[in-house]
């Protein structure tokens, strides 16, 4: 999903940030943050539509058969706001300017490209792999259920039926978010941490603002749990920046590495990912990258990760000697 969504920046792009509908009398919002604001004050979920119109046919079809029927529409928006993310080709078409043009295409051009990267961000954020996606979340945002589209439910009252089949998931998730929204203090912080091991990996990404605030809401780590939590914190800071800088996604992970809440090998695996965000970013500061390691190990030369903490040490100096090598038989201009 990651490779698909990277490649497909590229050549489409979303509708300028607005709270416009869809279309004229369209019940589907354009823009996440004014359906979040909706949600919050009717107190309703939000469900989230991916689809690609105007390249997908599967998205269009879709909507054509399910989503922009009036029967659909009366029975999800009682419980939802709804809100339609679309990847439109046309609308990126606008970022691709003449020499000539004017300030006003320069600015719809700028807009256009950022409101597209808010938006790349959202799907990765709930690991979007396939167009069209539907996902119905908390009113904050939080990841509740997805529901599948398929030819098995390419009908009005086959995907109510599928909606009605998730209910049970939906009803267990917010359960524990309740407890979560309940809570104060380090209460919270244990509410956090129960909410957050019941998710798979995949659905965590809308819970990183809740991962963030742990550290403030125990600040003297009387729950034990800020350590892994600024480890996560770290994880997706790294995330939202390693495209544009793998030197600052490796220093997510240095910030945090020397805090005494985390144990020896919390602060193991911050130093050895710190050293990895360096090399998958394609960083030849071999000699950083080493000592980076180096540190990592040393801190428990016993522990069960040492011995493939020293073949990558090994693996860097052969890289080094080999980029030197390189360098010594290039020819002179």
């Amino acid at each position: 999903m990651k490779k698909q969504i990277k490649n497909f920046s590229i050549a489409v792009s979303f509708a300028l940030l607005s709270v416009f509908f869809a279309s004229c009398g369209s019940a589907w919002l354009t823009d996440f943050d004014a359906a979040k604001k909706s949600a919050e004050k009717s107190n309703k979920n939000i469900m989230l539509l991916f689809s690609g119109d105007d390249w997908d046919s599967a998205s269009s079809d879709y909507k054509k058969a399910v989503f922009n029927d009036s029967k659909f529409i009366s029975a999800v928006k009682k419980d939802n706001v709804l809100v339609n993310i679309d990847f439109s080709q046309a609308e990126y078409a606008k970022t691709e300017l003449p020499e000539e043009a004017g300030k006003k295409q320069v600015a719809q051009a700028k807009a256009i490209e950022e409101n597209y990267k808010k938006k790349e961000a959202l799907a990765k954020k709930l690991s979007l792999g396939q167009y069209p996606s539907l996902y119905i979340l908390t009113k904050e945002g939080y990841y509740l259920t997805s529901i599948p589209c398929s030819e098995d439910t390419k009908n009005v009252e086959a995907f109510l039926a599928s909606i009605d089949s998730h209910k049970a998931e939906m009803e267990k998730n917010l359960d524990a978010i309740n407890v979560v929204r309940a809570a104060s203090g380090t209460e919270k912080v244990t509410a956090i941490d129960t909410l957050y091991e019941n998710f798979q990996a995949e659905y965590l990404g809308p819970f990183e603002e809740l991962v963030h605030q742990v550290p403030e809401l125990d600040p003297e780590n009387e729950t034990g749990l800020v350590g892994k939590y600024l480890l996560y914190g770290a994880y997706f800071d790294s995330y939202n920046v390693f495209e544009n800088s793998p030197e600052e996604a490796s220093q997510c992970f240095e910030r945090i590495a020397t805090s005494s809440f985390l144990d020896t090998e919390q602060k193991q695996n911050a130093y050895y990912m710190a050293a990895y965000m360096l090399a998958r970013g394609g960083v030849e500061e071999f000699d950083l990258i080493e000592n980076l390691l180096q540190t990592s190990y040393d801190l428990d030369p016993d522990s069960e990760h040492a011995e493939g903490l020293m073949n990558a040490i090994t693996a860097v100096r052969q890289m080094a000697e080999a980029a030197k090598t390189d360098s010594s038989e290039a020819p002179e201009e």
